[in-house]
């Protein structure tokens, strides 16, 4: 199993960081879309309770390049479907990515927060397991789908700052 951790800092601070970016949709659009290259990005079943915490799914298929061997297993075409459910209480969103194709034999588990970082800046963190039960190659595939993500959280960063410089 893979365990991995992203961290960057954002001029935004970590109050404002949930809704004027986390969760507007245009803006997240805009980037799996455009930036990503994303072939599907959707969010559905999104709930906001009494006390502020919100649920959601996301169904996202991103265009990589993946490697032969991982191309051969997975094929073409990979769809994640994220479910997650931010606690308004622990300021924390916690995700299951599931890959219908592969439902029992890959694993994805995320806990994502925003930390103040000094006044009106925040670091956003995420720390990933990622588990692939696939005889002679759940590591390389595991290897591959952590490469991919902590690239897109790099690419997310670059994003967030470019929006924030422009807002």
């Amino acid at each position: 199993m893979g365990n991995f951790k992203v961290d960057h800092r954002f001029p935004i601070s970590a109050e404002a960081y949930w809704d004027t970016l986390f969760f507007d949709e245009p803006f997240n659009k805009k980037f799996y879309l455009e930036e990503l290259g994303f072939d599907r990005y959707e969010i559905s079943d999104e709930v906001t309770e009494a006390d502020g915490s919100r649920s959601r799914t996301i169904k996202s298929q991103p265009k990589s390049d993946m490697p032969a061997a991982v191309k051969k297993i997975i094929g073409d075409e990979l769809v994640y479907l994220e479910r997650g459910r931010f606690d308004a209480k622990t300021k924390r969103y916690r995700f299951d990515i599931e890959v219908p194709k592969f439902k029992d034999k890959v694993r994805i588990k995320g806990d994502f927060w925003v930390e103040p970082d000094g006044a009106d800046a925040c670091r956003r963190l995420c720390e990933m397991s990622v588990q692939v039960k696939m005889f002679g190659v759940g590591g390389l595939v595991e290897g591959f789908i952590e490469r991919q993500t902590s690239e897109s959280y790099d690419k997310a960063a670059e994003y967030t700052l470019r929006t924030l410089a422009q807002r």
